[in-house]
């Protein structure tokens, strides 16, 4: 007789993020001296809040 046991899936995620065009555009901008350190910043953070939900609604 042949016994069958439930499988666990489970799953890693490995890698790096792609950088969105926002936060590509606001670094060039820093470094252009067009936006100070605190917008940077707070750009920095949106993006990161959006993917940390993005990665929320996948589990």
């Amino acid at each position: 007789m042949t016994s069958t046991t439930a499988t666990k899936l489970h799953y890693d995620i490995v890698g790096s993020f792609l950088r969105p065009q926002q936060l590509k555009q606001a670094r060039i901008d820093f470094e252009d001296g067009k936006i100070d350190h605190t917008a940077l910043s707070k750009i920095e953070d949106i993006v990161i809040k959006d993917l940390v939900q993005k990665e929320k609604t996948r589990v």
